[in-house]
């Protein structure tokens, strides 16, 4: 359960997430960064204990495939266009004991625009300009975390992080914009479940006997993100105001070294549309949900690599891009 447990204090450390991207201060920083909450964020049976530090390197690719209106209508992106975000992640954990953890993480990206553009409120501008790539250093983040119960099979953690606005927000060239233009604090719940194997024997009978000699774990991932402020642009893309973000995943090893994962991640927000005279403070509702797909090989105790997709549905969303994204990323643990 250790193994476990240390994974259940990196979940929110490890590239969401989208990834997911990967954790529960989505809402802010880079694009695809935002929503990818189990993109490596389980998987904790693979990680091992008794190390000092956790270094991580990750790539992922991300395509813009529609938005939804604040009706609740999903539109796809226009035909011919092009919106496309390719990021990088360094990420750096230090684990002061069996409880306390910090993280940092810094991600890269460069964007690919051509017949659209990022929107106000989570919507897609067409245009007519020529393809144009820019990018930069995304939104920096602090991270840190709190194991407070450990059992056999169940164990719990708390979080927090810190989104630093060192992105860029550039309205009139937005393939430069990389972040949300604000800080912004985030905090939550983590929680995970590792059943022991029920069935030992070599030759199971049938599919439940195999199944019940799996090792499986099961998380769940509750936390709300608050923005200090509001950016200088309602036409930054990466902006979610305040939001409340829960993740499901399951996992489970098929074969030695070898898991694979399922999850689901939902994100409600809302948007500060900007006062007046008569209206005051107008809020805009934000939501969507995604599907995330995943497998992780294990290299030795130490290391291993995770590939992850993440695919927002369209339905049931209000105000916000939907995309598909691919995530990989190498993880080794250092004494």
């Amino acid at each position: 359960m250790k193994k476990a447990l240390l994974g259940l204090s990196l979940c929110f450390g490890l590239f969401l997430p989208n990834t997911a991207q990967a954790c529960l201060s989505c809402g802010c920083g880079g694009s695809g960064a935002s929503a990818d909450l189990g993109a490596i964020g389980g998987a904790s049976s693979l990680f091992s204990s008794g190390q000092r530090w956790l270094i991580q390197s990750g790539v992922a690719y991300r395509q813009v495939t529609g938005s939804f209106n604040e009706m609740g209508t999903w539109n796809p992106t226009p035909e011919d266009s092009l919106m496309q975000s390719y990021q990088g992640v360094l990420g750096v954990n230090y684990f002061l004991d069996q409880q306390w953890t910090l993280g940092l993480q810094l991600p890269f990206q460069l964007n690919g625009l051509q017949g659209a553009s990022w929107g106000s409120f989570g919507s897609i501008a067409p245009n007519d300009l020529p393809l144009q790539y820019g990018g930069g250093l995304g939104d920096m983040q602090l991270q840190g975390a709190y194991k407070f119960f450990e059992s056999m099979e169940t164990g719990w953690a708390a979080w927090s992080s810190l989104s630093l606005p060192t992105g860029r927000i550039e309205p009139e060239n937005a393939a430069q914009t990389t972040g949300s233009g604000v800080a912004a604090l985030a905090g939550g719940l983590l929680g995970v479940y590792k059943p022991a194997p029920r069935f030992q024997s070599a030759a199971p009978r049938d599919f439940w006997d195999w199944w019940t000699s799996r090792n499986t774990e099961y998380l769940l991932n509750l936390g709300y993100s608050h923005a200090l402020n509001t950016p200088p642009s309602q036409a930054s893309p990466f902006f979610q105001g305040q939001s409340l973000m829960a993740q499901l995943q399951a996992n489970v090893s098929l074969v030695p070294q070898w898991t694979v994962g399922l999850g689901l991640n939902g994100q409600l927000g809302l948007w500060s549309a900007g006062s007046s005279a008569n209206t005051g403070d107008r809020l805009q509702l934000s939501s969507r949900w995604r599907v995330v797909p995943s497998v992780q090989y294990e290299l030795s105790m130490t290391q291993g690599i995770r590939l992850a997709t993440g695919i927002d549905l369209p339905t049931l969303g209000s105000n916000s891009l939907t995309d598909v994204s691919a995530h990989l990323v190498y993880y080794q643990f250092f004494e």
